[in-house]
């Protein structure tokens, strides 16, 4: 006889999972709010629709503040190695860390170059 707990904890680790996700593609503070209130939602959810149309599987991860902030590892790479997909994951960085206009990460010279052509 199966419990009836077994389905509220299985129910309960789906909700972790999708908040742990979520996490990830909502800004840590009002810093990148000038984005979220143009677009509709936060550059980390652009950055992962942009990577899903080529992995619908992906999902954004806790960025690296050191740059580039994701890798580009797909089979598939059209979806992430180029120039639009680069300047979201950087605003997705500064979305995760809170950094707004006045100050945030940048990426060192020739990062960019590199990402895009690679």
């Amino acid at each position: 006889m199966s419990s009836p707990m077994v389905p509220l904890l299985a129910l309960l680790a789906s909700t972790f999972v999708l908040a742990a996700n979520a996490s990830n593609v909502t800004c840590s503070g009002t810093g990148m709010n000038w984005y979220t209130n143009f677009v509709g939602e936060s550059p980390c959810r652009t950055y992962e629709r942009l990577r899903q149309i080529c992995n619908p599987a992906f999902q954004v991860g806790v960025m690296r503040t050191n740059t580039p902030p994701d890798v580009c590892d797909e089979q598939l790479a059209d979806c992430c190695c180029n120039s639009i997909a680069f300047a979201l994951a950087m605003l997705c960085l500064n979305c995760q860390q809170n950094i707004g206009t006045s100050s945030g990460y940048d990426a060192g010279n020739f990062v960019h170059d590199h990402v895009v052509h690679a």
